[in-house]
């Protein structure tokens, strides 16, 4: 089981932003409870606020964007993809940010963005999963133009109470909601070369008391 952020981690928990400053000496899942984060436009303005900037790349296996450049240097802020192993699979994480409006950074196209961080993996992975902050419209186009990519998870509105999967290339993709009202549990099931077979979703909503 991998437990992911896709969005806003930086900006909505002050444990994240000391372990970032304290240069990523712990365990990551044990200060976070999440295995891999996506970096969003609200965790890149306060890094740059808060002078954490330079420490992101340290968090770079698990703070991922395959599309947001740090004008000064022409490179990424962090890493694009992390490479795991679960269950035998060879699984790789993408993460995209989507359009952002931080003075000194900019963002890439999405569907390039994309295709290059597909072409770095190629031959690495069996499974190829994205985590996106971009929103809706940018993921349906990118499930249409990604071979080789399986699913697409998100945090943004409207949440998806059961998958949608695109018709030509079979990305499915799961949005569970913003701002902590819900999480999403995605129960994906692929054959032995990692083809996926069936996406299952649940979409659980918070009440006030939990």
């Amino acid at each position: 089981m991998l437990v992911v952020n896709t969005g806003d981690s930086l900006a909505s928990d002050p444990e994240i932003i000391r372990w970032v400053r304290a240069g990523g000496q712990t365990p990551f899942a044990g200060v976070t409870g999440f295995d891999v984060l996506v970096l969003s436009q609200s965790d890149l303005w306060l890094a740059q606020t808060q002078g954490l900037i330079g420490s992101l790349p340290v968090t770079g296996t698990v703070l991922l964007s395959a599309d947001v450049v740090n004008d000064a240097t022409g490179q990424l802020v962090v890493k694009p993809y992390t490479l795991q192993t679960v269950r035998g699979y060879r699984l790789a994480l993408l993460g995209l940010t989507g359009v952002i409006s931080v003075p000194g950074f900019h963002s890439l196209d999405p569907v390039s963005a994309l295709t290059r961080a597909m072409t770095q993996i190629r031959g690495k992975a069996d499974i190829v999963l994205l985590l996106s902050n971009a929103g809706p419209e940018v993921e349906r186009v990118l499930a249409a133009q990604a071979p080789g990519l399986d699913a697409i998870i998100s945090g943004g509105e409207p949440g998806l109470d059961r998958p949608e999967r695109d018709p030509a290339t079979g990305v499915c993709l799961l949005r569970t909601g913003y701002a902590g009202r819900a999480i999403g549990v995605a129960r994906l099931t692929f054959d032995a070369r990692g083809h996926l077979q069936r996406c299952a979703w649940e979409r659980r909503l918070f009440t006030v008391s939990q």
